[in-house]
């Protein structure tokens, strides 16, 4: 039981000291990546707020799609092949410091403990939502599942596989009939552009880069720019 317990142990070790080396490789040009598609999205934003130019809210957008590059930059071997004068830093810091089980350790733990923490509320989400009242008197109510809530909540997507859009009861009892198809259609938006999709993907990116805090940073201007988009096509929409 013991041999077996140390070959579990030492398999886990070399896993997660590969995690860890692949994760710390591409940390640095990770980093300037997002740091080059903020100063870019710097430069595309509006300079008053009542003005949208459809062109660059559409490349702010999707220029994010640029660091779906990051999970692969870990292969990169520009920092210990090609300019020899790092190999000490990188010997350094990537093999001693990075690659020493304790380090590996502590960083699998901390991801382990942020993964744990969005399973939880993603899990206490779906029973909430699933005690409430369904809303079936809206036409779009036969393409998506509509549930009301009797908390002053902010109306919401949520679902991967099986959507679910969750408006507040206020909104039912309070706003007119064209108020509230503009607040249905702008989740709608989120659902039919697979932005649910793209925010699943942003919290798998805050697990693996936790302790960066440009990852965290890009996911809060992400989820900005997709709400900016989901008006302006709710407003054209109605045009």
């Amino acid at each position: 039981m013991g041999q077996i317990w140390y070959q579990l142990i030492t398999c886990f070790d070399y896993v997660n000291r590969y995690l860890t080396l692949k994760i710390a490789r591409a940390m640095i040009p990770a980093v300037i990546l997002m740091l080059l598609v903020l100063v870019i999205r710097r430069c595309l934003e509006e300079r008053k707020e009542n003005e949208i130019c459809s062109i660059k809210l559409y490349i702010r957008c999707y220029l994010w799609l640029v660091l779906l590059l990051i999970p692969f930059m870990g292969e990169l071997r520009l920092s210990y092949e090609h300019l020899r004068w790092r190999n000490r830093i990188y010997v350094f810091l990537y093999e001693i410091v990075l690659g020493h089980p304790i380090v590996a350790r502590l960083y699998f733990a901390g991801m382990a403990v942020l993964a744990v923490w969005f399973i939880v509320r993603k899990v206490r989400l779906g029973r909430w939502i699933k005690r409430l009242e369904i809303y079936k008197e809206h036409e779009m109510a036969k393409r998506i599942e509509i549930r009301i809530s009797p908390l002053d909540v902010s109306p919401f997507a949520t679902g991967i596989f099986r959507h679910t859009i969750v408006l507040p009861k206020y909104i039912i009892e309070e706003f007119e009939t064209k108020e509230m198809e503009e607040i249905l259609q702008h989740e709608f938006n989120h659902i039919k552009r697979g932005h649910l999709v793209i925010y699943t993907l942003i919290d798998l990116f805050r697990i693996l880069w936790f302790m960066n805090p440009l990852v965290h940073i890009c996911a809060k201007r992400i989820r900005e720019d997709m709400e900016l988009m989901c008006d302006y096509t709710t407003i054209r929409n109605e045009r």
